[in-house]
């Protein structure tokens, strides 16, 4: 899509949105009514220098918005091609970034992690959507993404169990976190702390293991070690 809107400012508040220049060379608009907050109210403009010194130009081109506060700057930048040319490298741009991350595989987040992303995100006092958390963890590029309507399957589940154990409510679609998720939170890193400190018990327990084991084989005789210093001589 490409288009043009020519505003002329006849004074700090008032604009003219510009229609055409007629046969008599004047200048046809509507004016800024603060009232319906728009331009519709029809009024005539000389074409003089003046005005068209106040011209302020805004291209819509593909999907960008180029403004130009003089006619000077149109014919310069827009008029040349250098601001399309901008543009479309822009977007060249976009679609490679776009193309890489499409080939990428996207990991959703544990049951778990993604709780512990919205209770951060948006605390105890902000509402979400699903859209909204799907944003926040993939940003934009997420919603050109083949995968897409799987991993949104997948939150939505979660998110669904979520309100089944009281973790989240919803209401009219959006969701808000209860009291039981920072409880679930916290009993979680305490089930993970407990786990990595019998971890560490185990190792400690096998390593034990091993020295005892090798203590006993050597005092059987099993397996014998020369001395470190033979007195006997």
């Amino acid at each position: 899509m490409t288009a043009y809107k020519l505003w002329i400012k006849t004074t700090e508040e008032k604009s003219v949105l510009v229609d055409r220049i007629n046969e008599t060379e004047c200048i046809e608009g509507r004016e800024y009514n603060p009232t319906s907050e728009s331009h519709d109210t029809h009024t005539e403009l000389e074409s003089s220098y003046e005005n068209l010194s106040r011209v302020t130009v805004r291209h819509y081109y593909k999907c960008e918005t180029l403004e130009y506060d003089s006619l000077f700057l149109l014919a310069l930048l827009n008029f040349s091609g250098l601001d399309k040319l901008k543009v479309n490298i822009k977007i060249a741009l976009s679609s490679a970034v776009q193309l890489i991350h499409n080939s990428k595989t996207i990991h959703i987040k544990t049951r778990h992690e993604l709780l512990r992303f919205i209770v951060n995100k948006y605390g105890t006092e902000k509402d979400f959507g699903l859209l909204m958390l799907s944003t926040a963890m993939y940003s934009l590029r997420f919603f050109k993404n083949p995968q897409r309507p799987n991993i949104q399957k997948k939150i939505q589940l979660y998110l669904d169990s979520f309100v089944a154990s009281g973790e989240l409510e919803i209401k009219n679609y959006r969701y808000r976190i209860t009291g039981k998720a920072i409880v679930t939170l916290e009993q979680f890193e305490i089930d993970e702390r407990r786990h990595r400190d019998s971890l560490k018990n185990q190792r400690r327990v096998l390593w034990l293991t091993i020295v005892i084991a090798l203590s006993a084989v050597i005092q059987a005789g099993i397996i014998k070690l020369k001395p470190f210093l033979d007195l006997s001589q």
